[in-house]
């Protein structure tokens, strides 16, 4: 750093904490520092300084220490200050110039020292070059900070997707013992989709989608994919009308980069027929019962979104079926990812695959999770045996049974395990496994979600919202937020007690943490703020929802009656 760049500081930001004993070095320090610009706080006695630390008024960029503080005070003041004052840099004035003394400071906590006499000069210079460093720890923890919200936003986004799409399944997809089918997603929602569904005169649709990105930005482009193609299928159109219309709509509802690779399959049970289009996915193989490949269909037509021009082609191929045939279609991602011998699938070995466990696709499985090192794409894969086709007769039925048994579950965090235990994900996923409806499951995630967040920021870490009113007020509240978290008693907990009554089809939902609680009207809440109205959210999912004096507790009751309706 060079003495022209010292002048480009903004010395009004430099708060300067100044531990001096001696009245006349202090005020001649504090002059010649208020004369620079900066804000120059004295200090003359360790009584002062553990009552600074304690209430923390002021977030200094560093502390000018005089080494007979050392004498008095020790260096485990140095360790106090370094504790609260994360982003403060110690200068030490020393007569001492011996060495060992001079390294026991420096590992004790202090960033830079001088020997006395001290030039005015040399002295402004380190203030500066530590000042500057200190605003660029600053500015770089929070830019990490902002990374990280960003990655726990996107997460979110990718669970919030995940639901979308599979409460739309849940109501939309009728279910077929003649189809095989399996989706591994990646860390992030994969935009696959397998969408099964009945036309009013018995013929049978597959939709077998992989969109373009990750997340929500997949679940934007597949959403209405899924509910278009829905509508139409249950009319029975032809497929060819439904290529066209499903293309054309895409076209209007998505940006210019989005598109969504897709194969459709009709199947007429009756008639014995096979329809198949292919828009931008592997080629679909036809087996016989052997798992001999008979004939293969590639893409022969743009992705959904992309054009409307002769290189969209809608027309499907044709077959009829014959006893023992096998119909696979899977996504680029069974291809694409490298094993841990750094070979890819070819078309032969997802056959052999297909073959080796049929019933599930436990071969597939299998060697996704044993032999893919890194899975950076979401992987499906469907089957369509033709015998269960011919010989079945029945009516797809909407999934939507219930469990009959009641579930009773208490959970208590403690301390560190608060800031790392993500309770919304493992409540879904037992709820998941009780076979409840999706989009019961769906607001289950959404009320614990706020509700545990709340216990956290309100209660253990006792944040205030009004924080985020405040330029940059969301970046300093999550900033402050992960501070507090690093920092969190081990003897504070939350509490959630889960009560599934399976013969009233309620759920029952208790949290509690070890806060003090707050008082006042949450639910009043201004519509034009961006924040503070979780608890409004809760109260609108729930069918009763209260929270329990002193206010460190609420209680939320779901109601899982006519979700079908």
């Amino acid at each position: 750093m060079n003495w022209s760049e010292c002048k480009n500081i903004p010395l009004s930001s430099v708060q300067i904490l100044l531990l001096q004993d001696e009245p006349c070095k202090s005020q001649s320090y504090q002059t010649y520092l208020a004369d620079k610009g900066c804000s120059v706080f004295c200090c003359d006695s360790l009584l002062q300084i553990k009552r600074i630390i304690e209430q923390k008024k002021s977030e200094f960029t560093i502390v000018l220490l005089d080494e007979e503080f050392v004498g008095s005070c020790g260096f485990e003041m140095f360790a106090a200050i370094k504790d609260e004052f994360i982003y403060t840099a110690v200068l030490m004035l020393c007569v001492n110039n011996d060495v060992d003394f001079i390294l026991e400071s420096l590992k004790s906590g202090i960033d830079d020292y001088m020997v006395k006499p001290i030039n005015n000069e040399l002295l402004w210079y380190k203030v500066c070059v530590l000042a500057k460093g200190m605003n660029l720890q600053r500015n770089v923890a929070i830019k990490h900070q902002t990374l990280i919200e960003f990655e726990k936003r996107e997460q979110y986004e990718s669970q919030l997707a995940r639901h979308l799409c599979e409460a739309f399944l849940a109501t939309a997809e009728q279910q077929s013992s003649a189809i095989t089918s399996w989706i591994k997603t990646s860390t992030e929602f994969s935009g696959d989709c397998i969408l099964e569904c009945e036309g009013k005169d018995g013929s049978r649709y597959i939709l077998f989608a992989d969109a373009i990105g990750k997340g929500l930005d997949a679940a934007v482009s597949l959403l209405p994919l899924m509910q278009y193609f829905s509508s139409l299928a249950k009319n029975a159109l032809p497929l060819a009308n439904i290529v066209s219309q499903l293309n054309d709509r895409m076209l209007k509802v998505l940006p210019d980069d989005r598109f969504v690779a897709s194969a459709i399959v009709r199947i007429t049970p009756l008639e014995g027929r096979l329809e198949i289009w292919n828009g931008g996915l592997p080629a679909l193989l036809l087996c016989d019962k052997e798992y001999n490949i008979l004939q293969e269909f590639p893409s022969q037509s743009m992705s959904f979104g992309i054009t409307q021009d002769v290189s969209f082609q809608p027309h499907p191929k044709n077959i009829f079926l014959n006893e023992g045939y096998k119909l696979i279609i899977y996504t680029n991602g069974l291809v694409n990812n490298f094993d841990i011998q750094g070979d890819r699938l070819g078309v032969t070995e997802v056959v052999d695959l297909v073959k080796k466990e049929p019933n599930g696709l436990l071969a597939v499985q299998e060697y996704v999770e044993q032999q893919l090192a890194d899975v950076k794409n979401g992987i499906s894969v469907c089957v369509v045996d033709s015998d269960q086709l011919l010989v079945d007769g029945e009516s797809f039925s909407t999934n939507n049974l219930v469990n009959n048994g009641s579930l009773q579950c208490h959970y208590r965090i403690y301390g560190q395990a608060i800031r790392t235990t993500d309770m919304s994900t493992q409540l879904t996923e037992l709820m998941k496994s009780q076979e409840l409806p999706l989009q019961f499951v769906q607001r289950v995630f959404t009320v614990v979600t706020e509700l545990v967040l709340n216990a956290i920021e309100h209660g253990i870490l006792e944040l205030d919202s009004e924080i985020k009113s405040e330029e940059d007020g969301f970046m300093l509240f999550y900033a402050e937020k992960e501070r507090r978290l690093q920092h969190v008693d081990k003897k504070s907990y939350i509490d959630i007690n889960v009560d599934w009554q399976a013969d009233r089809k309620q759920l029952r939902l208790e949290i509690s943490d070890s806060g003090r609680g707050f008082s006042g009207d949450v639910f009043n809440v201004d519509d034009k703020l961006t924040f503070g109205r979780g608890l409004n959210v809760v109260d609108k999912l729930s069918s009763s929802f209260e929270i329990i004096p002193p206010g460190n507790a609420c209680r939320a009751i779901l109601d899982g009656n006519n979700l079908h309706e």
